[in-house]
């Protein structure tokens, strides 16, 4: 999937998808429980390394054409979310999975969160 996206967003996508692989099961657990979502986490956090880092890559987006901005659409999306947390952290997919709906919601949340912090979520019209 990386190959396809445009070699200045790489890193970025590169980034969410170790985010995903490193994703600690405890951590989904309380998260799914206390109704913590990544909206919720990334108002709390301190302005200093995370917050720079999703500013800049907000920041490239927002004056990206098009077509970098599919891309990145393409490359975070729920389906792409489950199938990397299956494979690559099946842990936290087993947790997800043990939640039931509950778990796909917060999940597809999460990620609709995120696409929302970034600025890469579609208009709808």
């Amino acid at each position: 999937m990386l190959k396809d996206v445009h070699p200045l967003a790489r890193g970025y996508i590169n980034d969410y998808f170790e985010y995903l692989q490193k994703l600690n099961p405890d951590d989904v657990i309380d998260a799914i429980e206390k109704g913590e979502t990544v909206k919720t986490k990334y108002d709390a956090m301190p302005w200093f390394a995370e917050r720079l880092v999703i500013a800049a890559a907000r920041g490239f987006l927002k004056v990206a054409p098009e077509s970098i901005k599919g891309q990145a659409r393409k490359a975070i999306s729920q389906d792409t979310a489950r199938v990397t947390i299956r494979f690559e952290n099946p842990t936290v997919h087993k947790v997800i999975e043990s939640f039931g709906k509950k778990g796909g919601d917060w999940l597809d949340t999460c990620i609709y969160d995120f696409r929302e912090i970034i600025g890469i979520n579609e208009v709808r019209k």
